[in-house]
C-alpha cells in the first residue's frame, strides 16, 4: 500500500524528482548495509573472544552459552548506536591488562562504526543525489 502511495506522489512534477531521489538512495544504500553488517561481524568477534576470557560473559540479558555470537553482534551494534552501559560495566570487573586493551578497542570501534559510517551514509546519499539530480 505504501508503495502505491509513492508512485503516486510521483504524478505532480513537483515530486517528481524527490521521490527518484527517495527510491535511487534506497537501492544504494544496499551497499552500505552490507558493509555495516560486516563492520558488526569484525568487532564482534574479537569482543566474543575477549568475553569469553573475562566476566562480561555473565549477562542475565543473555543467559545461554549458544548466543554468545549474537549477544557480541547486540553490544556491538548498541555501541555503534551510543548505548556504552555494556561496556563500561564490563570494563569494571576487568584486570589492569584487560581494561587497557578492552578500552582502546572500545575507542577503536567507537571511531569506526560511529564517525566513520555515518561519513559514509553522508556520502552514498549526496553522490546518488548529484547523479539523480543532474
Amino acid at each position: 500500500m505504501g508503495v502505491k502511495i509513492i508512485y503516486f506522489l510521483r504524478i505532480p512534477r513537483s515530486f517528481s524528482k524527490f521521490i527518484r531521489v527517495l527510491e535511487t538512495i534506497f537501492d544504494d544504500l544496499g551497499i552500505f548495509f552490507l558493509i555495516f553488517v560486516l563492520i558488526l561481524f569484525i568487532f564482534a568477534v574479537p569482543l566474543l573472544i575477549l568475553e569469553k576470557s573475562s566476566t562480561f560473559a555473565t549477562d542475565p540479558m543473555f543467559p545461554g552459552k549458544g548466543v554468545q555470537l549474537f549477544k557480541s553482534l547486540v553490544n556491538v551494534y548498541l555501541s555503534g548506536m551510543g548505548e556504552y552501559g555494556n561496556f563500561l560495566e564490563a570494563a569494571e570487573r576487568m584486570s589492569s591488562f584487560e581494561k587497557w586493551f578492552f578500552q582502546a578497542y572500545f575507542v577503536l570501534m567507537t571511531a569506526v562504526i560511529q564517525i566513520v559510517m555515518l561519513n559514509l551514509i553522508i556520502g552514498i546519499t549526496g553522490m546518488t543525489f548529484e547523479n539523480v539530480v543532474n
